[in-house]
């Protein structure tokens, strides 16, 4: 199956645009052909073909001179249209795009990682055209994907929309992590990886930090994203030894510090852009063998109970979840625990969830 994924993420870029790489060099193992059309700099290694587009860097138009600049190449390279079995198009240039798909009867989905998070006058334009992109794809589309059962109802509850949406999990590649469980001894290490902003109440972290003498061990914390800090997070950075501040690093030096810890925030705040969301932090976390904490919604967690999971229902959610630590900790149990948040990151391998989409692609494309 050859598929063309035009996405308005900045593939090696954004933090979230590891999605795209993942599922685009599993897909490929699976025996898929794949070609990426996205704004960037330079072609990413393990994208198999890749078109670069240029953007807007001004906010609020970065959709639109995307969606405009795709356009223009596609609707005169035939070759696109002819080795195309199915576009994957994100739900910001879907808009953009249909009158194209129409007109060459083009089949294809909509892809939606996440509605807008932001606030403010942006955030509401954004809102207007991720409803308009799913109404069109409602009547347009094969199908749709998100990111979890709980988006999919989001979605369904907000546009209305009757059609096929399937969730795809964020996910991340387990081989890259060692698969040894975790035991801190007298040494605890906190991780933080992700954007930083305050959508995601960073701030949050630091009382967290505050509060580290609550623990019977001796504790450390470990941040890492793309944002500024908030001041009282940025205070502890600048006077404590206890917090390292390392900003927007490689995701293989991400990897090799989460390996080093023993706990990962989860901080996004109980809110319906985060109840529905699938962090591939969470992914990565399970996969390095950390226990969780955080606020308690299925944003931050998978389905069922699981053992690693710390998450608190309290609004006070770091001095609930130092209290699970201590628990952990005097039950011997930490081991046990890590071992299967191991474990269940097998259900997050990119392998695992790049099967289960072109699994659905192809039932779309044979019943269309």
């Amino acid at each position: 199956m050859n598929l063309t994924w035009i996405t308005g993420r900045r593939i090696g870029s954004d933090l979230a645009g590891a999605t795209e790489v993942g599922l685009s060099r599993t897909l490929t193992i699976c025996g898929h052909n794949v070609h990426m059309i996205s704004p960037s700099n330079d072609t990413y290694e393990g994208v198999e073909r890749h078109t670069l587009v240029m953007q807007s860097r001004i906010t609020g138009l970065k959709s639109i001179s995307m969606g405009k600049n795709v356009r223009k190449i596609i609707s005169v390279d035939n070759s696109v249209w002819e080795w195309t079995d199915i576009f994957l198009i994100d739900w910001r240039l879907v808009t953009s795009l249909n009158g194209e798909m129409r007109r060459r009867g083009a089949k294809w989905c909509i892809i939606d990682r996440g509605p807008p998070a932001d606030v403010g006058i942006i955030a509401n334009l954004q809102k207007i055209q991720w409803k308009r992109a799913w109404k069109i794809s409602a009547m347009s589309a094969l199908g749709g994907f998100v990111v979890s059962n709980r988006h999919k109802e989001f979605v369904q509850t907000k546009t209305g929309v009757a059609m096929d949406i399937r969730p795809l999990p964020a996910g991340t590649n387990t081989d890259c992590f060692s698969g040894s469980m975790k035991n801190p001894g007298g040494h605890i290490r906190f991780a933080y990886s992700g954007q930083i902003d305050g959508n995601r109440d960073i701030e949050g972290i630091a009382k967290l930090i505050e509060n580290f003498d609550l623990i019977s061990a001796d504790c450390s914390i470990v941040i890492m994203g793309k944002g500024e800090l908030p001041p009282a997070v940025k205070l502890h950075a600048d006077t404590s030894d206890q917090v390292d501040f390392y900003g927007n690093i490689p995701i293989h030096q991400v990897w090799e510090e989460l390996e080093k810890s023993h706990v990962g925030i989860m901080p996004m705040p109980r809110s319906g852009i985060w109840e529905t969301s699938s962090p591939i932090k969470l992914a990565e976390y399970l996969a390095a063998g950390l226990l969780t904490i955080g606020p308690k919604h299925d944003g931050n967690d998978l389905q069922g109970e699981n053992s690693w999971s710390l998450l608190s229902k309290n609004d006070s959610w770091q001095l609930d979840c130092l209290e699970k630590i201590n628990l952990v900790l005097s039950n011997d149990e930490w081991g046990e625990f890590s071992g299967e948040a191991i474990h269940s990151a097998k259900l997050l391998d990119w392998g695992v969830i790049a099967k289960e989409m072109g699994k659905t692609l192809e039932e779309w494309l044979q019943s269309s």
